[in-house]
């Protein structure tokens, strides 16, 4: 985690998640991930330390976080994944779960955490980024084409296993 204890109240600091095992991770850090996974989707499975400990290693997880003043650590307010993929037609990556707590919405948090992630993954080489977003999401899609997200003509399909 990086060191935001010493940035003044309101501050949002913004880094990836890492660690080399689950205990890494504390579990307010995962009840905040779980939070923001509910207002994605309230259906949502709860996440465990050990499945934010194997997505970091799988993926990259993007985190903002701020020290609001009323708790007594930082907390996760927004958050990003990326999965940089390699196939046969070359490097791209998959944005998911991108999310801002309901109640720091409207401040930029958002556009920053996509802005980094764009960034990072040109640094990285990605030539591409696919990202989803429900319909009714009507803020985060206007984030998303103000960036330079365009609409594919693509069919998405999922098949529940």
């Amino acid at each position: 985690m990086s060191d935001t204890s010493r940035a003044p109240a309101g501050t949002v600091v913004c880094h990836f998640l890492s660690g080399q095992t689950p205990d890494a991770f504390s579990d307010d850090d995962v009840a905040d991930i779980n939070e923001l996974l509910s207002v994605l989707s309230p259906e949502s499975p709860l996440a465990s330390k050990d499945d934010v400990f194997i997505l970091v290693r799988r993926a990259y997880l993007y985190v903002a976080r701020i020290w609001d003043g009323m708790l007594d650590r930082p907390r996760i307010i927004g958050m990003a994944t990326l999965t940089p993929k390699q196939i046969l037609s070359g490097r791209f990556g998959i944005i998911d779960d991108v999310v801002v707590h309901p109640g720091f919405e409207g401040n930029g948090t958002g556009k920053r955490i996509v802005g980094d992630v764009i960034a990072w993954a040109r640094k990285f080489g990605l030539s591409d980024l696919d990202l989803t977003s429900r319909p009714g999401r009507d803020a985060a899609n206007h984030l998303y084409q103000k960036l330079g997200f365009e609409l594919r003509a693509t069919n998405c399909y999922r098949k529940k296993l």
